[in-house]
């Protein structure tokens, strides 16, 4: 293990692959790969009241999403040779997560969710400034509810982890779990039961995933109900 010095700075964001280890502060990044480590500083700050972060390292670019609770949020670009920031542009609310889009090399796709008053989130996709939503579906338990009505409704599923399993991504909403396979539509599964362990809820029921719940959305949606989900 190594020390990652960020000259006294908080760390915002911490990446981990098989390739390397980013450290992410408000104006610079350590990147620690091979025994040896690297500082550089960050072209633009980041700024705001930054409660939440989502890495995603695509081996030259960190993409870094934002999660600012009522205040926003954005998903940010940093080349890590340069420290160059850019926004990836038309991409509002909290990014709770951002992995890679099965099938689409070279895009990534977002969660975007918040309780504030009412529900809301979509899950989006980005191809480099290219920007869809690629789902959404009014807040509601009724699971015939078709998804991306016509008329974007008031309230909306919000959606929070995301995690690369084998068979695609899978993501944690506020009324239960989503996956994305290549060349399918999103599907919709209910939370399954959990079990406690030592204390920790924790869930197996689910192939190739392990669900733990916390309260770690709550210091970004007043929901905080969705749990952590770790590919296994």
């Amino acid at each position: 293990m190594q020390r990652l010095d960020l000259n006294g700075e908080a760390v915002q964001a911490l990446s981990c692959t098989d390739q390397r280890v980013i450290a992410v502060s408000r104006s610079r990044l350590v990147v620690s790969a091979g025994g040896q480590q690297r500082t550089v500083g960050l072209s633009t700050p980041l700024i705001g009241p930054i409660v939440r972060t989502a890495p995603f390292d695509t081996g030259t670019t960190l993409l870094l999403g934002l999660a600012k609770g009522e205040w926003g949020g954005g998903l940010e670009r940093i080349d890590t040779s340069t420290g160059v920031v850019s926004e990836v542009p038309g991409l509002g609310g909290p990014i709770n997560g951002v992995g890679p889009e099965p099938g689409r090399p070279g895009c990534v796709v977002a969660t975007v969710g918040l309780v504030h008053f009412f529900p809301s989130g979509q899950v989006v996709e980005a191809c480099g400034d290219k920007v869809r939503r690629l789902y959404y579906k009014p807040y509601t338990m009724q699971k015939s509810w078709p998804a991306d009505p016509p008329k974007l409704p008031f309230e909306t599923v919000p959606f929070y982890a995301l995690t690369a399993a084998a068979d695609g991504l899978w993501l944690a909403g506020g009324d239960g779990l989503y996956a994305i396979t290549a060349s399918r539509p999103i599907t919709f599964k209910i939370m399954p039961p959990f079990e406690q362990i030592d204390g920790v809820d924790v869930s197996f029921a689910v192939p190739g995933l392990a669900l733990v719940r916390t309260d770690i959305d709550a210091h970004v949606s007043l929901g905080g109900g969705a749990p952590l989900l770790v590919a296994r």
